[in-house]
């Protein structure tokens, strides 16, 4: 992820994951954070649209209290356009 905001192409806005069993959903959420930060100081700055995908959905993708706090505070900050669990 850190990767993807320091070297992704300027015109690049929109990540989709696709989420699977074996995946820690809440760590990457944990570390998404510090990515966000990193996104919010790119030029140009463009909102990302970030799309988790439960390719298999055998499991409810469920997010802690304080992940959810954390996405709908760079939303706010128009950081992030879009958020969504497919």
């Amino acid at each position: 992820m850190e990767t993807i905001a320091k070297y992704s192409p300027k015109d690049f806005y929109e990540l989709r994951i696709f989420y699977l069993i074996y995946s820690d959903l809440e760590l990457f959420l944990e570390e998404l954070e510090h990515v966000l930060i990193s996104w919010a100081n790119r030029i140009p700055q463009k909102s990302l649209s970030l799309i988790i995908i439960n390719k298999y959905h055998l499991i409810n993708l469920k997010i802690k209290k304080e992940n959810m706090k954390m996405i709908k505070k760079f939303k706010k900050l128009d950081f992030i356009k879009k958020w969504k669990i497919n």
